[in-house]
C-alpha cells in the first residue's frame, strides 16, 4: 500500500483515557486487528496479481528465446514459490492461486516460439493486469475510509453507552442520598412526637419546621427516583443498541465491506487471462486440453469462497464478541410510587410513538437506498463483464494482425462513467450500512419498550 494509507491511523485509537474503555478495549483491539487483515489481504491479492503480471511479461520474452528457456522459467517459478513459501502462506486461500499454479505448469509444456504471443504477452495482458491493481488499490482505499467511519460510529455507540452508564450510577447514588435525608427527618419528627404532647403538637415550631421540611425531602426523594428510574431504561436500551449493532457489523457488514472490495475483482483477473486462454486455444490443437484446463480454473475462481476462507483464517480477528452485560446497583427492590409509574407510562408512550415513526421513515428509505445499490451494481458490473478478451482470430490464416491498446473500445467519457458509478455504488452502499445500523438499534429499542 502507499505511504499516505499508512500513515492513517484508526479512529479506534482516538478515544479517552484508558480508564473509561476498559471495558470495550477488546473490542477495539478486535476492530484495529481487522483493520490490519484487510491490509493483508489486499497486499496479498494484489502481490498475487503483480506475480501473474510478472509471469506474463516475463513468458513473453522467453516466447522468443523457445522451448529450452520456457522450462528454465517454469522452474524458477516453482523454485522461487518454494523458497518464499512462509512469504506466500496467504496465497492458497485465493481461488486465483490455482491460475497461477496452472500457468507454470502450462509453461513447462510449450514448445513454440510465436511473436505474437510475445507481443499479446509482453504489452496486453500486463497491461490489463496493470489496471486490476490500480482499481484494486482505488477500491480498497475508499472501501477502508468506509469502514473507518463505521469503527467510529461502534466507538461513538460505546461512548454514549458509558456515557448513560455514568448517568445512571450518578442519578441512582443521588436517589439513596436523597432516600436517607427523608428517613432521618422523619426520625426526628418521630423524636419529636415522642417527646412533646399530642395537643401541643400543632402549636410547636420545631415540629412545624420539621414537617415542612420531611415535605421538601419527600418531593426531592420522588424526583430522584424518577431520574434513577429514568436514566436506568436508558441505559438498558442503549446497552441493547450497542449489542444490536454489533452483532450486525460482525455478521454482516464485514462480509458487506469485503465484498465490496472484491466487486469485479475476479472479472478483471479473468478477463486479462482469458485473452492467453483464447490466444491458445487458436494457436494450437495439441495445448487445447491445457487451455480447457485453465479456463475452468478461472471460472471457478470465487471471491465468496475466498472471502470464507479468509475469514476462516483468520477466525480469532473476525469471530463475533460476547454480548455486553448489563450493569446497575444492586439494591432495586424497592416498590416504584403511582405518580411516578404513570410518568414513566406516559414517557414510554411517548417515546414508543417517535420510534414508530422512525423506523417508518427508516424502513422506506432503507427500500429506496436497496433499490438504487441494485442499480448502481448491475451498471458497475456491466462495465468489469465487458466482453473484450476474445484474441483467438488474430491466428487465422491470411488475416492482418492488428495491434490494439488494452481497453481500446473504452472511450475517455465511459471510463469516467465507469468511476462515477464506482463511487456512487461505493458511497450508497455506506449509506445502506449506516441506515440497517440505525435501524436494527431502533427496532431493539421498539422492542424494548
Amino acid at each position: 500500500m502507499g505511504e499516505k494509507d499508512q500513515d492513517i491511523k484508526s479512529p479506534m485509537k482516538r478515544v479517552g483515557s484508558t480508564r473509561k474503555i476498559v471495558m470495550f478495549s477488546s473490542i477495539r483491539q478486535q476492530l484495529n486487528e481487522q483493520l490490519r487483515c484487510l491490509d493483508t489481504r489486499v497486499e496479498s491479492q494484489i502481490g498475487l496479481i503483480q506475480e501473474i503480471q510478472d509471469f506474463f511479461r516475463r513468458r513473453g520474452e522467453l516466447e522468443l528465446d523457445y522451448s529450452k528457456s520456457l522450462e528454465k522459467f517454469a522452474r524458477g517459478l516453482l523454485l522461487k514459490h518454494k523458497e518464499q513459501k512462509q512469504k506466500r502462506d496467504h496465497w492458497p486461500i485465493f481461488s486465483t492461486f490455482a491460475c497461477w499454479q496452472h500457468l507454470v505448469k502450462e509453461t513447462q509444456s510449450l514448445s513454440k516460439d510465436h511473436a505474437i504471443l510475445a507481443d499479446l504477452y509482453s504489452i496486453s495482458i500486463v497491461a490489463s493486469l496493470q489496471t486490476t491493481i490500480e482499481d484494486v488499490q482505488r477500491i480498497y482505499k475508499k472501501v477502508k475510509l468506509i469502514g473507518y467511519e463505521i469503527h467510529e460510529d461502534i466507538q461513538h455507540l460505546l461512548q454514549e453507552l458509558h456515557t448513560t452508564m455514568k448517568t445512571y450510577q450518578r442519578y441512582e447514588s443521588e436517589c439513596k442520598s436523597a432516600k436517607l435525608k427523608l428517613v432521618t427527618a422523619e426520625s426526628q419528627r418521630k423524636k419529636l412526637e415522642q417527646t412533646i404532647a399530642k395537643e401541643k403538637l400543632d402549636r410547636n415550631k420545631k415540629y412545624k419546621l420539621t414537617e415542612k421540611e420531611i415535605v421538601k425531602r419527600d418531593t426531592k426523594y420522588k424526583d430522584a427516583r424518577l431520574k434513577a428510574l429514568k436514566a436506568k431504561t436508558e441505559y438498558q436500551l442503549c446497552l441493547e443498541a450497542s449489542n444490536t449493532t454489533i452483532h450486525k457489523y460482525f455478521v454482516e457488514d464485514l462480509c458487506d465491506l469485503i465484498d465490496c472490495m472484491d466487486l469485479g475483482f475476479g472479472s478483471m483477473i479473468s478477463k486479462a487471462i482469458l485473452m492467453h486462454v483464447s490466444a491458445d486455444q487458436g494457436r494450437s490443437r495439441a495445448i487445447l486440453q491445457q487451455a480447457d484446463n485453465l479456463s475452468h480454473l478461472i471460472h471457478s475462481i470465487d471471491c465468496r469462497a475466498d472471502k470464507q476462507k479468509f475469514l476462516e483464517h483468520h477466525h480469532a480477528a473476525f469471530i463475533i464478541p460476547k454480548r455486553l452485560e448489563l450493569q446497575y446497583q444492586q439494591d432495586q427492590t424497592e416498590i416504584i410510587e403511582v405518580d411516578i409509574k404513570k410518568e414513566l407510562h406516559l414517557d414510554m408512550e411517548q417515546r414508543l410513538e417517535t420510534l414508530g415513526q422512525r423506523l417508518r421513515d427508516l424502513r422506506i428509505e432503507c427500500d429506496e437506498v436497496w433499490k438504487s445499490l441494485e442499480t448502481a451494481e448491475t451498471k458497475l458490473l456491466e462495465h468489469y463483464n465487458n466482453k473484450d478478451n476474445d484474441t483467438s482470430d488474430i491466428f487465422t490464416e491470411g488475416k492482418l494482425y492488428i495491434h490494439k491498446t488494452p481497453n481500446s473500445n473504452i472511450t475517455p467519457k465511459l471510463k469516467a462513467e465507469k468511476q462515477d458509478i464506482e463511487d456512487y455504488y461505493i458511497m450508497v452502499s455506506c449509506r445502506k450500512h449506516f441506515l440497517q445500523i440505525n435501524y436494527y438499534c431502533y427496532c431493539r429499542k421498539f422492542e424494548n419498550i
